[in-house]
């Protein structure tokens, strides 16, 4: 965790690069008006645009296969900054991390069983299909109960994190994704 760091401050100083970057279909611009002139110097970022190290967020992660390069960094990040080593990744976000020589695997788990108990069911069975083959669910019939929105839009936003480890869930998540507006015990029951 790297400590002291001032907050940003700087958003007049975005660049179009960052600006169009995330929208669709938009790709970054070949020449940009920041330009670094050496390492550490600047930092493009989805959320603010181009940040130098003295105005970025307090925490990094450090990923790559050549140990005394990440190393290399992390003195140079330590001579600039109060900074604290906190290891290897273990836990970030809702997603549990686990390192071993060879492989780095993410779950879930944790996170999986936080929705099951929002939803009332976390004691149920496990299954092998996240939704029952040829299932068709349409807008609001008439006679149908309405379900509470907010909550039926807050578990729809936890599947959609919980999709990053979990792939399988995608198409599942999508359909009922469609029924926000006005979701029914038929669609909560999905």
């Amino acid at each position: 965790m790297v400590k002291g760091l001032p907050s940003i401050d700087q958003v007049d100083k975005l660049c179009d690069g960052c600006l169009v970057g995330k929208q669709h279909r938009t790709s970054f611009p070949k020449k940009s008006e920041f330009i670094a002139n050496k390492p550490l110097e600047l930092v493009h970022s989805d959320l603010c645009g181009p940040i130098t190290p003295t105005t970025c967020g307090d925490d990094l992660i450090l990923t790559g296969e050549n140990r005394n390069v990440i190393n290399k960094f992390k003195l140079e990040m330590q001579q600039k900054f109060d900074m604290t080593d906190l290891g290897l990744l273990s836990f970030y976000l809702g997603i549990e991390v686990k390192q071993t020589a060879t492989s780095i695997s993410v779950c879930q788990t944790g996170y999986a069983k936080k929705i099951l108990e929002k939803m009332g069911v976390g004691e149920c069975n496990p299954c092998k299909l996240p939704m029952e083959p040829r299932t068709k669910l349409s807008k609001v019939v008439e006679g149908e109960t309405l379900v509470d929105t907010t909550l039926y839009r807050s578990i729809i936003g936890s599947l959609r994190y919980l999709v990053n480890t979990r792939p399988d869930i995608t198409f599942s998540v999508g359909v009922l994704s469609r029924f926000m507006e006005k979701p029914t015990t038929t669609h909560m029951a999905q």
